[in-house]
């Protein structure tokens, strides 16, 4: 019998929250970089209207905007010493939300060298397959109240201000125009179409990683949904405000707990902000 974490449970309540809509259309003006062939937008505040992308340097706290970002999957850079940002249109105003979560390597910039992770045992998470790099995993084990400290202090020094998505930025990402009642894909429940998309239970690794037993990917293994973000669906429970309350499901869950409209919260009995989780991480938004 396989060891499961304590604490969530797979029959979490699916409650009907706020509906989801809107375009993904995006408008930028690009500028090719001659040394790296990247577009990259108009910078300042003109540029921040009109890219897609917003890039954050984590140690000096900058920001670059890009209309487009062919490597984003591909440069180690996007998830270790910068974060990527792409802009969602379709609520009351504009955000700016993390393509992929908080990775290993980008909390330890963000909280000072920390790793919470390395508490966990491999008998409730498994190792990934070897060769991994584990600044690509998502960032785990950290509670409510660590990222909202965490970030709190970054944005002391930082000119741009990160914090956590509010649950309906949330659904309105993961859902990316499609029924909130079901998944960014669809509603097949069909693991040939899902398995595309998410690192869910019974679809352990994708097939250019094979592992004998399902465990955390590296962000951007799986297909983006239709606004172009990553592991919305499985890899990793994501914190929401207010709270707290945690969304998307995880590899150790099924396809019906990650679930748009699947909340879990201090309301259910699952979470405080107090709870350190082996499959609770986050994502960010940026407000440049």
């Amino acid at each position: 019998m396989r060891l499961r974490p304590s604490g969530i449970l797979l029959a979490l309540s699916i409650l009907a929250l706020w509906g989801c809509g809107g375009s993904s259309a995006d408008v930028g003006i690009g500028l090719q970089n001659s040394s790296t062939g990247q577009l990259s937008g108009p910078t300042g505040a003109i540029g921040q209207q009109l890219s897609p992308f917003v890039i954050l340097d984590i140690q000096a706290g900058t920001t670059t905007t890009a209309t487009s970002i062919p490597d984003l999957t591909t440069n180690s850079t996007y998830y270790t010493s910068a974060m990527v940002f792409r802009r969602v249109h379709g609520l009351q105003s504009d955000y700016f939300l993390g393509v992929f979560d908080v990775t290993e390597g980008q909390w330890k910039l963000l909280n000072g060298g920390g790793t919470p992770w390395t508490a966990i045992d491999t008998s409730v998470v498994p190792a990934p397959p070897a060769g991994t790099d584990p600044d690509a995993l998502p960032a785990s084990n950290i509670s409510f109240s660590l990222i909202t400290s965490a970030v709190s202090v970054y944005n002391l020094t930082a000119r741009s201000q990160l914090s956590l998505p509010t649950l309906r930025q949330w659904q309105f990402a993961c859902a990316a125009g499609t029924d909130p009642d079901f998944w960014s894909w669809g509603t097949s429940r069909d693991p040939a179409v899902w398995g595309q998309y998410a690192n869910l239970l019974f679809n352990q690794m994708p097939p250019s990683a094979p592992s004998p037993l399902p465990t955390f990917t590296p962000v951007g293994s799986f297909l983006p949904n239709p606004f172009g973000f990553y592991d919305m669906h499985g890899n990793i429970w994501e914190w929401v405000t207010p709270g707290p309350h945690i969304c998307g499901g995880s590899f150790d869950d099924g396809i019906d707990q990650a679930k748009t409209d699947n909340v879990a919260g201090s309301d259910t009995c699952v979470v405080t902000d107090q709870t350190s989780h082996a499959l609770i991480g986050t994502r960010l938004v940026l407000t440049p």
